[in-house]
C-alpha cells in the first residue's frame, strides 16, 4: 500500500507539471498587434502581465488575454508612461511589469501566463523541492548527480523525468516483477547531451503550438 501510494504521487506530479509546461507552450504564439490594443486591455482590465523587452532604442511588449492568446507590439520610447497611464482608467486592474531575460526555464514562463496562479504555484514548488531532493540525494539509479542538474537546469524536463524514472520507472500496469538489470547511471556529459535535446524538442513543441494557433 505504500509503495502503490507513494507511486499515485508521483503521477500527481508528473500530471501537475506536465500541466503546467504545456500552459507555457502558447507562449511562442505570439501574434503581432497594435500597441493600442495593448492599451485597451490594459483599460479593460484584461491584461494584468506585462512584459518589456528592450534593444537599445527598441521597445517590444509582450502580453496575454487568457492562456492562449498571446500578443506582441512595438511599443514608444515612452512606452512605460502610457502604460500606467491607461492602468489610471477606472476598471482597470494592478499590471505587474517585467524586464525578463532571453534565457529562461519554463518553469519560469508559468507566472507569465498568471491563470491559473494555483497551478504555477504548484508546479514552481514542486521543481524547487524535487532539485533540492535531487542534489541532497547520494545515489541515483538513473542518472548521476551531474547529469540530472543539466536536464533539470538546460532541458527543464528534468522534474517530470525524475518522477518518473527514481528510485525506479513506474509503469502504467502492474506485472510480474522482473529481475531488473543494474544499468551505469547517465553520465554528466550524456545528461547534457539529453537536456539539449529536450530543449530542442521543447522549442519544436512551442513552433508546433505557433503554427496551429496561429
Amino acid at each position: 500500500m505504500r509503495s502503490g501510494g507513494y507511486a499515485v504521487l508521483r503521477w500527481a506530479g508528473i500530471g501537475l507539471l506536465s500541466a503546467a509546461l504545456l500552459l507555457t507552450l502558447p507562449r511562442g504564439a505570439q501574434r503581432q498587434a497594435p500597441f493600442r490594443q495593448l492599451l485597451d486591455g490594459i483599460r479593460a482590465g484584461q491584461v494584468t502581465t506585462v512584459q518589456l523587452h528592450v534593444q537599445g532604442t527598441d521597445i517590444s511588449a509582450v502580453w496575454h488575454e487568457g492562456p492562449l492568446r498571446w500578443y506582441r507590439a512595438d511599443g514608444p520610447f515612452d512606452t512605460d508612461r502610457q502604460i500606467q497611464e491607461a492602468m489610471t482608467t477606472p476598471g482597470a486592474r494592478p499590471v505587474w511589469l517585467s524586464h525578463p531575460g532571453h534565457d529562461r526555464l519554463w518553469i519560469q514562463a508559468v507566472s507569465d501566463a498568471d491563470e491559473p496562479t494555483a497551478l504555477a504555484f504548484a508546479a514552481g514548488l514542486s521543481y524547487v523541492w524535487l532539485f533540492v531532493v535531487m542534489l541532497l540525494s547520494r545515489e541515483h539509479s538513473y542518472a548521476n548527480r551531474w547529469a540530472w542538474f543539466w536536464l533539470f537546469v538546460v532541458g527543464g524536463i528534468g522534474p517530470i523525468l525524475m518522477l518518473f524514472k527514481e528510485p525506479a520507472p513506474l509503469r502504467l500496469r502492474r506485472r510480474r516483477a522482473a529481475p531488473r538489470i543494474a544499468l551505469e547511471p547517465l553520465s554528466g556529459g550524456t545528461g547534457l547531451a539529453y537536456a539539449v535535446l529536450w530543449a530542442l524538442g521543447l522549442a519544436l513543441g512551442g513552433s508546433l503550438v505557433a503554427a496551429v494557433l496561429r
